[in-house]
């Protein structure tokens, strides 16, 4: 269990810890958790195939479950896998590879991980897959400490009308991907981090028995897994720069060679941290 404190008991605490060492005291606290336990719960995948003009299969991911409002995580995740699906369905929009679409179920329990049912239960897209992306924490906005902070620890929060910033990993690390992750922050704006990175956390671990390119798209803004994750927390521009920049991504994705995607002799990195 973690949890935020405000300005104001964070100052008082900072204070009474500063006059206990000052005095040679021991300062003790204690806490208190409410739970219950639920059995017999199952979480089921729900998966969309929008066929192609090729059988190759791109697969898009977003976790479905949350913890308390989960506008951040992964609601916001959700909302752009939906946008896409919406997208590559007109027949105009057909994509040139396959797409497989997961609404991923378990991910916030044991047992329960929804990248590896997939797995599981659909061998023949995994086989015809040459890159799976993970879209997960995409458009919490942006806070910062306010400039005044007052005599008594109070401190005033400002969140900004964009996206915290957003890392994007690709495992295998294809130049021609990491271009593709520099466009979508020229022609969309996306607040991507510029470091490029192998990055494979959350969701990504579930699909590491895959030996493709794995795009892992994450934020872990302050509010990130509290109660404050709440609709107003959402970026609603960042929504839209995620969903037109990644159908941009898919389309150019669709486009290109297998070897530009998984370039010969460059096997994925094994970075995966996966959440609990």
């Amino acid at each position: 269990p973690c949890f935020n404190i405000g300005g104001r008991d964070g100052f008082f605490l900072e204070r009474v810890l500063d006059r206990a060492a000052a005095a040679g005291k021991e300062v003790r606290a204690q806490l208190s958790l409410r739970m219950e336990n639920r059995t017999g719960l199952k979480g089921e995948n729900a998966v969309a195939v929008i066929p192609g003009k090729s059988p190759e299969v791109i697969v898009l991911d977003a976790h479905a479950d949350a913890w308390f409002d989960g506008a951040g995580d992964n609601g916001d995740g959700l909302a752009v896998l939906v946008a896409l699906a919406r997208h590559f369905a007109k027949p105009e929009n057909q994509p040139d590879r396959t797409l497989a679409l997961i609404a991923s179920a378990g991910h916030h329990t044991a047992g329960l991980n929804g990248p590896r049912g997939f797995v599981t239960a659909n061998p023949e897209l995994v086989k015809r897959a040459v890159m799976v992306v993970n879209i997960e924490h995409v458009a919490q906005r942006n806070f910062g400490p306010g400039r005044s902070v007052a005599a008594d620890g109070y401190r005033e929060f400002v969140a900004d009308s964009g996206e915290a910033p957003i890392t994007a990993g690709i495992t295998n690390e294809s130049p021609f991907l990491n271009t593709l992750l520099q466009q979508g922050v020229e022609r969309y704006g996306t607040n991507f981090v510029s470091e490029p990175s192998p990055m494979a956390s959350g969701e990504t671990g579930g699909f590491s028995s895959m030996e493709v390119a794995l795009l892992t798209i994450m934020q872990a803004p302050p509010l990130y897994h509290t109660t404050g994750e709440t609709l107003d927390v959402i970026s609603t521009p960042g929504l839209e720069r995620m969903a037109r920049f990644l159908a941009y991504f898919v389309k150019q994705s669709g486009k290109a060679p297998a070897t530009q995607i998984n370039p010969p002799g460059q096997a994925p990195r094994r970075r995966a941290a996966e959440e609990p």
